[in-house]
């Protein structure tokens, strides 16, 4: 058993005592403690795990270092991977990490891993994240056509119930209209991205308005947008290749 299953086994039993003892002290009846104490137990178990998501996802969408994040990710894996639903979101998450990182047959592979061993339909934001790491990844290994496919006939029919994903639905749409060449709309949406989107997704959408202004031959805008990216000091593949295209 590895140190992070031991340390997960840990909290729990952590927690249950804690309850226990809570419940000691209120004076709860037999009948109300067998009742209250696997409620309160499961309660503050999901909030420790809702706290730790949050602080996970934040290394990449906040701090853009998918090598933390990658990291955190494993290590969670192990504690709480077991369940269909989590294990398929760690297995994107993963993928997510190793394209941020510029690793594009890694991510493929994980991709398609989850593709042939588990099913990603239980979970409706599983799936729209899926598709929006499949298609991108698609685009970085040049299978526009395939890329293209996956996006207008799965992709884009996943965000319809995930309001909450707005922002990343706009951003694929985004990337499928710039290899539409259709630049005028994609710069649009990489343009509204920059103003009221995090750090990761803010960048990742510099980095395209600097690709459409090569394809439209503004030189020195895309310059100006590359050495601005190239500056920060996040792992991002984009940070690499802003520094080449200098």
């Amino acid at each position: 058993m590895n140190k992070s299953r031991i340390r997960g086994i840990i909290i729990i039993l952590l927690i249950s005592f804690i309850n226990l003892i809570i419940l000691a002290l209120l004076n709860v009846s037999s009948d109300s403690l067998l009742i209250l104490f696997p409620i309160m137990t499961m309660a503050v178990y999901m909030l420790i795990g809702l706290r730790r998501r949050k602080k996970r996802y934040n290394k990449l969408y906040k701090d853009c270092d998918p090598e933390m994040f990658l990291e955190s990710t494993w290590e969670q894996f192990h504690i709480t991977g077991r369940q269909n639903t989590a294990r398929v979101m760690f297995k994107i998450d993963i993928s997510e990490a190793l394209y941020s990182l510029g690793k594009f047959e890694k991510a493929l592979e994980q991709l398609q891993n989850i593709e042939e061993t588990e099913s990603i339909m239980g979970s409706k934001m599983n799936e729209a994240r899926y598709f929006h790491v499949y298609v991108q990844t698609l685009y970085a290994l040049n299978e526009n056509k395939k890329a293209e496919f996956m996006y207008e006939t799965q992709a884009c029919i996943c965000y319809w119930q995930l309001k909450h994903l707005i922002n990343m639905e706009k951003y694929l749409k985004g990337i499928y209209l710039y290899y539409k060449e259709d630049y005028i709309n994609s710069r649009e949406i990489f343009e509204g991205l920059i103003i009221k989107s995090n750090k990761f997704i803010e960048l990742n959408s510099l980095y395209r308005l600097a690709l459409i202004d090569e394809k439209e031959n503004k030189t020195i805008e895309s310059k100006e947008k590359y050495k601005k990216i190239s500056k920060e000091k996040y792992k991002l593949w984009i940070v690499d290749q802003a520094k080449e295209k200098i």
